[in-house]
């Protein structure tokens, strides 16, 4: 029980840290008014009000994925604390610790 939970607590924080990355990755892109590739739309209307439209929904795409990856980590992060909460009832304090400071790195 003790390892699965330890296992969870691991995975959770691999999650988080992927997350965090995906995170800076998207602000930057916000903050730089660069468009990721994979949020880039494209139209077979020309003319400089329909760049314009599909700079502004790109921009707008962006936005939410910051919003939803701000949600995912909170998430992440409320279970990270209940499997800390655990793992700190099951395992004793030294080897707990150890758990902790193998995961802060991630």
């Amino acid at each position: 029980m003790c390892l699965r939970q330890m296992r969870s607590f691991e995975k959770t924080s691999l999650k988080l840290a992927s997350f965090r990355n995906h995170q800076r990755f998207n602000l930057r892109c916000f903050l730089e008014r660069v468009t990721p590739r994979s949020i880039k739309l494209t139209s077979n209307v020309t003319g400089l009000k329909a760049d314009k439209i599909l700079k502004n929904t790109e921009r707008k795409l962006l936005n939410e994925r910051v919003r939803q990856v701000n949600f995912k980590m909170k998430a992440l992060k409320e279970k990270q604390e209940q499997l800390t909460k655990r793992l700190a009832d099951c395992l004793k304090s030294e080897c707990f610790n150890k758990v902790k400071e193998f995961t802060h790195g991630l």
